[in-house]
């Protein structure tokens, strides 16, 4: 799997939240340079379970949507 990237703008409200979250909730500042180390290490070593987790709920979705279609077209063929 390729690494999980975002552009400039998405980094930044990340880092930010990263930040903002740490400090009111664990007392803890982080410097910009440290945010960036943690938001890598989330991405690298948990973000590809809610990647995968997302394309499994997504497959979920086509799937169910599939059937329907099938139904609905079973119950035109079978009025005619």
């Amino acid at each position: 799997m390729t690494a999980i990237k975002f552009d400039k703008e998405q980094k930044e409200v990340i880092l930010s939240k990263l930040k903002k979250y740490c400090e009111d909730e664990l007392d803890l500042e982080l410097g910009q340079f440290e945010a960036e180390f943690f938001l890598d290490f989330i991405s690298d070593n948990i973000g590809n379970h809610y990647y995968n987790k997302a394309l499994e709920d997504a497959q979920q979705i086509v799937t169910q949507r599939t059937m329907d279609i099938t139904d609905a077209i079973d119950e035109m063929s079978r009025i005619t």
